[in-house]
């Protein structure tokens, strides 16, 4: 499929004609869609053929009819989410969007790595959402599973898809962040979305206050080595004297804040894949600080979301998947 962004009326006619899809677009549309094989959750920001745009009028369509045996469509709230690898297939993958600012949101975003079975299975996905305001959280999200009755706002939803005897899924996390090596240790005394004091090169320090002190650019990621996986978290806004983050950090880890990213649509044109992923996800926060709006990112369709799931929460990175053969 060549073109993913599509009309109510073609999406729908793909719906009806037994197709197995993941959907991303505006909530008003996605609730006139018919039941079916889908799962859906709401976005308004795309990187699409004719580059990176705001669509409140077409659905952008994921299509896994030809690479799956079967698919499972469960939801899940903050409790039962635990369970999300063990109820995947062995020969599978899972695709998991959630509402943001979400008991499950939280749930998920500081327990994943705990969670039985974790990444023996492949897991991708996004947090869905509405209206991105750079000063605020943004609006309500939705998430949909099957059908209009299924929307919701506190449960996340999943497709669990068993693939074809001889495919597997390729996962692949793309960052253009990493540690400033000249930047301060950074080390939380919590789990949390939201600090107050923190220790920088193991002195106890008000972490809002540092920012400030040392004229720290809030786009900026921190960013940590989880696993030989470099994981970012970014930052959401400074609250008096506590700091809000769009995703957990955790105590345990050395933080440092990232270098400069640079160009970030010229640097990834250069890692850029030569055919269209079969999934990918985009965090809005590259959308917006990287001026991606009417760019484009050469065969890289994809959903702009608040938050992608490789594994477990992510963000500001770009998650791609490829089904291929083994």
């Amino acid at each position: 499929m060549d073109r993913k962004l599509f009309s109510l009326e073609e999406t729908a006619k793909m719906i009806l004609s037994g197709k197995k899809l993941l959907l991303a677009g505006d909530e008003k549309l996605l609730s006139k869609l018919p039941s079916g094989d889908w799962i859906a959750g709401t976005c308004d920001y795309f990187i699409a053929k004719e580059g990176g745009k705001e669509c409140k009028d077409k659905i952008f369509v994921t299509d896994i009819t030809d690479f799956q045996d079967e698919i499972i469509i469960k939801t899940y709230d903050d409790n039962t989410l635990k369970n999300i690898y063990a109820e995947a297939f062995d020969n599978g993958v899972t695709v998991l969007i959630i509402p943001p600012y979400s008991a499950v949101h939280s749930s998920f975003a500081l327990n994943a790595p705990s969670y039985e079975k974790f990444a023996q299975t492949p897991l991708v996905g996004w947090v869905a959402s509405h209206i991105f305001y750079p000063d605020r959280a943004p609006d309500k999200g939705y998430v949909f599973a099957s059908s209009v009755a299924s929307k919701t706002t506190d449960k996340a939803v999943a497709m669990h898809i068993r693939l074809k005897k001889g495919k597997y899924a390729d996962l692949n996390l793309i960052n253009f962040y990493s540690q400033d090596d000249e930047g301060d240790e950074i080390e939380f005394l919590e789990d949390g979305f939201e600090v107050q004091d923190v220790l920088i090169n193991g002195e106890k320090k008000n972490f809002a206050d540092y920012i400030i002190q040392k004229q720290i650019d809030i786009k900026l990621p921190l960013v940590i080595d989880m696993d030989s996986v470099t994981i970012n978290t970014s930052l959401y806004c400074l609250a008096g004297d506590k700091v809000k983050f769009f995703a957990p950090v955790f105590k345990g880890f050395v933080y440092k804040f990232a270098k400069s990213a640079g160009n970030i649509e010229n640097d990834f044109l250069k890692i850029a894949p030569d055919k269209m992923p079969t999934f990918a996800v985009i965090c809005i926060l590259n959308y917006f600080y990287a001026g991606l709006q009417g760019k484009h990112l050469d065969a890289l369709y994809a959903p702009v979301a608040n938050g992608e799931i490789c594994y477990q929460l992510v963000n500001q990175t770009i998650v791609t998947m490829d089904i291929k053969d083994i």
